[in-house]
């Protein structure tokens, strides 16, 4: 590339001078142009030359560089020589030579030389000399230092071992002059440094075929261990109280049936240990085995109303219950409680133990329990049945529609429900409602008050007050199981009800005969025959079966205890009072009395207390 520089001066001697100066070649080595020149009376002179360096020194100087390359290539080629990226070093019989080849990164290029020189152990560097290698000399043949036998340094395998014996790495140094090992020379150093296993051979190749030095590679692995699976515990009942809806086949979903309480038995297997595994042994580099860590043995999460198996490995329940996990625990809980009131929120409930509701029993909802049922609110039209009691704080408010079963019910206030106790009632006013008990009925407190509907008691029932000044009709009976009283009555209607189909059978019986007698009977109206004789012997069964029943109920109700019906403060017009099979109307209000049955008669006694 020619070199060019334009220069300003007052004069034109002074401008080509500095020029020339400037690109350190003389006047015959360039070409001259004078781009301005002003000369005034009142201004400085101004002259402006463009000098630029001519073709033909240019081609010389390529050529003689050229030259300089080739000569230094040919003293290389027939000499020992260490080639780098940005130089080349030879030892000749004369001396140690070197030639730059980079003008863009002499600099670096040069400190590297110094580091080189420094490995290889030259004697006697010409720093001075070095340190004047410039542009002008890139690729020139250069001496540095005087005649020395050059040092030879093969490339050394260096080994470390990482990861406690899993991992083996190998760094080659840089060979300044001397041998690089092969991959066989390498193995047998791991070897000599007891490296025996998981030895990476196509690794090794790689790394010295692309030369790679003074950068550590892997070229040994070895096997983990793999640590066991820690022990566990396998759920063998839900144990997550969380609300699964039925789906009917419609895809409707009922959300009065969320399934929220998981009901177990006594005996019931909740969950299962299951024991740790022993995991899998490894293999360091030096192909010695790793013992592999054993799994953490799990823990049976036992929580009250639980017992472990006598060989550890179950869970079981030691009552029936509620089966929840909680804090980490499973528990068989006895009694479910219901922080506030039974509707959307929890659904129907039924459940093997005690239920505990704090708020109300909303319509539509029902309870079921094996034990207790306890409501601090109001029940609405809803169904609850207990195998134990049934106790209310408050009352039933059950819109013609509410249903409770149970053994004892005690409740503060009963109206428009349907009421069923195996043993004993207690309240303080039965409104509008149908009310029996196995057991004796007593409505007392501030109101003691029956009014409406039908009030049944197999031993007693005691009210301050029954019917009311409107002569509103109200039913009460004692003396018999109100069950076996329902019953009775139903099997009198199933009689009456035979009977009806047993005269129409008879006289379709009768038609047919008489057609049999004419020849006339077609093979339809005999099958028909043959169904009606069988339906006729089904129905005198039934009805023989009925009448056996009834006449054992009527045995049972004939040797009964009387009861009787007791009434502190006042009967009014419109109640009927049945004890057994007497009956009696009130029809002038009574005070102060007990009702018993005497002679088939019901009649009307001192209080009795």
């Amino acid at each position: 590339m020619k070199q060019s520089i334009t220069i300003t001066e007052s004069h034109y001697d002074k401008a080509l001078e500095k020029a020339l100066e400037a690109l350190k070649l003389t006047e015959e080595q360039v070409d001259i142009e004078v781009v301005e020149d002003k000369k005034g009376l009142f201004t400085k002179n101004k002259v402006t030359v463009k000098i630029t360096e001519k073709k033909d020194l240019i081609d010389e100087k390529l050529s003689r560089s050229k030259d300089l390359q080739e000569k230094a290539l040919e003293k290389i080629t027939s000499s020992g020589k260490q080639e780098r990226g940005g130089f080349t070093l030879s030892f000749e019989e004369d001396g140690v030579y070197v030639t730059m080849s980079n003008r863009e990164n002499l600099g670096s290029d040069k400190k590297e030389l110094i580091t080189y020189l420094s490995r290889k152990k030259v004697q006697d560097v010409d720093s001075k000399t070095l340190f004047e290698i410039d542009e002008e000399a890139v690729g020139e043949y250069v001496k540095i230092a005087p005649t020395q036998e050059e040092l030879l340094i093969d490339s050394e395998v260096k080994i470390t071992v990482k990861k406690e014996g899993l991992e083996g790495n190998v760094l080659l140094t840089e060979p300044y002059g001397g041998k690089i090992p092969t991959p066989e020379e390498v193995i047998r150093q791991l070897k000599e440094e007891k490296i025996v296993y998981g030895i990476n051979r196509e690794q090794i190749k790689k790394i010295i075929e692309h030369r790679i030095f003074d950068k550590p590679f892997q070229v040994a692995e070895g096997d983990r261990s793999i640590k066991g699976k820690d022990g566990a515990v396998r759920y063998l009942v839900d144990v997550e109280a969380k609300a699964k809806p039925e789906m009917s086949d419609s895809g409707t979903i009922n959300f009065k049936e969320l399934n929220i309480i998981n009901n177990v038995e006594a005996e019931t297997t909740l969950a299962e240990l299951i024991p740790p595994e022993e995991g899998i042994p490894g293999k360091n580099i030096f192909g010695e085995e790793i013992p592999p860590e054993k799994g953490r043995e799990a823990r049976l999460p036992q929580g009250r109303n639980t017992k472990i198996s006598e060989d550890g490995g179950f869970l079981i329940a030691s009552d029936h219950g509620q089966v929840q996990l909680i804090d980490g625990k499973v528990e068989v809980k006895k009694t479910y409680e219901v922080p506030a009131n039974v509707d959307n929120s929890t659904g129907n409930i039924v459940f093997n133990g005690k239920v505990v509701v704090r708020g109300n029993v909303k319509s539509g909802f029902d309870i079921e329990a094996e034990e207790d049922i306890e409501v601090h609110g109001v029940v609405e039209a809803s169904r609850l049945k207990a195998g134990g009691d049934i106790i209310l704080s408050r009352g039933v408010q059950g819109n013609s529609q509410a249903l409770l079963t149970g053994q004892n019910i005690i409740v503060k206030y009963i109206e428009n429900a349907t009421i069923k106790a195996k043993g004993d009632i207690q309240a303080e006013a039965i409104l509008h409602s149908n009310v029996q008990a196995k057991g004796s009925i007593t409505v007392g407190g501030k109101k003691g008050l029956i009014v409406g509907g039908s009030t049944k008691a197999q031993k007693e029932i005691r009210a301050k007050v029954m019917g009311s000044h409107m002569g509103t009709i109200t039913n009460v009976e004692v003396g018999l199981d109100p069950e076996d009283k329902e019953y009775f009555d139903a099997l009198e209607r199933t009689i009456e009800e035979i009977d009806k189909n047993i005269l129409n059978l008879e006289k379709t019986i009768e038609l047919l005969r008489k057609l049999e007698t004419m020849g006339k009977l077609t093979a339809d109206k005999e099958n028909m025959l043959i169904k009606s004789l069988k339906t006729m012997e089904f129905l005198n069964n039934k009805k023989m079966n009925s009448e056996k029943e009834i006449e054992g109920l009527r045995f049972k109700i004939a040797n009964a205890n009387l009861g009787k019906v007791s009434v502190s403060g006042t009967i009014f017009p419109g109640v009927k009072v049945r004890i057994l099979n007497g009956v009696r109307h009130i029809y002038e209000e009574v005070s102060n009395a007990t009702l018993y049955r005497k002679e088939g008669e019901v009649v009307i006694g001192s209080y009795e207390k």
